[in-house]
């Protein structure tokens, strides 16, 4: 549920990002948001389903659970040309992307939240001061003894990483740090969108190796959006240059 909250958090704050910064922004515009919203929770739910090998829970569960975010990603990157040629809206792709990754970053500290709770997303077994527990039948408990780290009978998991902390503490700093950008040093549109797919990536890159189950797909992709994005960094700048020049 924390995920599907996150996508209304995070097309709110897009369309309020839009607004400020483009008032002609209308209708089209709004039911192009709604479409990308609805393509980010179809693709989430796609990638993870094929990462399980297919449903394995009631329709309940796969409703309220179960999202991968790279799956949002993808989806969203490849279904948005084709939306913009169809709907029109009245904003360029490049500045409803650099809205996107401001609403992005609003909505996944919800659902980090919603992760914390309720023990999705945990982290490596660890004797960190800062270690937490989950209950019986929490999503760790059921890891850590099929696993063998606890028995049948404990009544608390292992100790392990809080790792949805540690996403909610870099998905928040990358957040603020975009406002500060947009409003003092942002230069083009999509600009902000590259310099988030950078740091989303090389933070999830980094984090990821945390993850109690282990998934070396989210990593790679992850760090191959960083590289991707910094490429296009660094031709953006070079053109800048060059028309500057010119």
């Amino acid at each position: 549920m924390a995920y599907l909250i996150g996508i209304v958090v995070a097309l709110v704050v897009i369309l309020l990002c839009l607004k400020s910064s483009h008032p002609r922004a209308g209708s089209r515009t709004v039911i192009a948001t709604a479409c990308v919203g609805v393509l980010a929770g179809l693709g989430a739910k796609l990638y993870s389903v094929i990462e399980r090998g297919g449903v394995l829970h009631g329709l309940g569960w796969e409703m309220s659970a179960g999202y991968r975010y790279p799956g949002a990603m993808m989806a969203v990157l490849l279904g948005l040309p084709v939306l913009w040629r169809l709907l029109r809206p009245e904003v360029s792709m490049a500045r409803f992307l650099d809205a996107g990754v401001l609403g992005v970053c609003a909505g996944m500290v919800v659902v980090r939240i919603g992760c914390f709770i309720s023990g999705c997303c945990h982290g490596a077994v660890s004797d960190v001061l800062w270690a937490t527990r989950y209950g019986v039948d929490s999503a760790p408990w059921h890891a850590h003894r099929t696993a063998g780290l606890i028995s049948p009978a404990a009544e608390w998991s292992a100790a392990g990483h809080p790792l949805q902390i540690y996403f909610l503490a870099a998905i928040a700093a990358i957040g603020l740090f975009l406002v500060w950008f947009r409003k003092h040093r942002q230069t083009y549109d999509g600009q902000l969108a590259l310099i988030f797919i950078v740091l989303n990536g090389l933070s999830k890159g980094a984090l990821e190796s945390l993850r109690f189950s282990y998934v070396p797909s989210l990593q790679v992709y992850s760090l191959a959006m960083a590289a991707i994005a910094a490429v296009g960094l660094v031709v953006m700048r070079s053109n800048s240059r060059d028309g500057t020049r010119g």
